[in-house]
């Protein structure tokens, strides 16, 4: 925690005067933050859930989830798997859910709390929250590249018999790396482009779709038809997979 509130301070202070924190305190932050890394075990976590998830929130909120020197998506595997788990308490949804949303625990300070997103109508978010309907919680995940390179993936608490689609909506409001742009060819709804990631025809990579079962026990289910046309199930996992394909 002591970790985020350093980098708290840094990102704010950058952010005023374009200062940073004083040198002794930064070296110390930096010689504080390496170590971590080296706490990772094999399956990705460090110790417990709850330490995992503090760690990689200290990690993520220090600006290292690009270095090559701890392995973010094993973390975030482990991470969904102890979500997904029978025994998962308040605590572990608490910690857990704002590293799937790429976030951590100092995104709070930057929440304008001064106006009430309920009063915008054309806000998803505000509508679902208003939604009396019974509701469902999907996961919804980025694969890029064949073997999984890059994965991001949050989790999301919908109306019933929503599509794919409505919940892809959903994730841009509320996490950018999230925005998608698509377009309409004969008749279907064609997504070509994800996270600034084009389809790349030349090289054979596209975006394709794949729902994965609530249970995690199958493999993944690759749709052809557009994401319109693709209604979620509660606890289904949605996967838009940028890969090598042949369309």
């Amino acid at each position: 925690m002591a970790i985020m509130a350093l980098s708290c301070e840094e990102n704010r202070s950058r952010n005023i005067d374009n200062t940073t924190i004083g040198h002794p305190t930064l070296t110390l932050y930096k010689k504080t933050i390496e170590p971590f890394k080296e706490l990772q075990a094999q399956d990705g976590s460090f110790g417990n859930v709850y330490t995992t998830a503090l760690i990689t929130q200290a990690l993520l909120s220090s600006g290292q989830e690009h270095n090559k020197d701890w392995k973010l998506n094993a973390t975030i595997k482990y991470l969904i798997k102890e979500l997904n788990s029978s025994s998962v308490d308040f605590l572990t949804t608490y910690l857990i859910l704002p590293i799937l949303n790429g976030k951590s625990l100092i995104d709070i300070s930057r929440v304008n709390c001064s106006a009430n997103p309920r009063k915008h109508g054309d806000d998803p978010v505000s509508e679902i929250n208003d939604y009396l309907g019974p509701k469902m919680r999907v996961r919804y995940s980025l694969y890029i590249g064949d073997e999984k390179d890059i994965i991001h993936t949050i989790s999301l608490r919908v109306p019933e018999n929503y599509t794919a689609s409505e919940i892809m909506e959903l994730a841009e409001v509320e996490d950018p790396k999230y925005k998608f742009e698509w377009k309409t060819t004969s008749g279907k709804m064609y997504v070509y482009e994800i996270a600034n990631v084009t389809n790349d025809p030349e090289s054979g990579k596209f975006w394709l779709l794949y729902v994965g079962a609530a249970n995690n026990s199958e493999p993944l289910t690759h749709f052809t038809n557009g994401p319109d046309k693709v209604i979620m199930s509660d606890g289904e996992h949605l996967v838009l997979w940028y890969k090598t394909a042949t369309i």
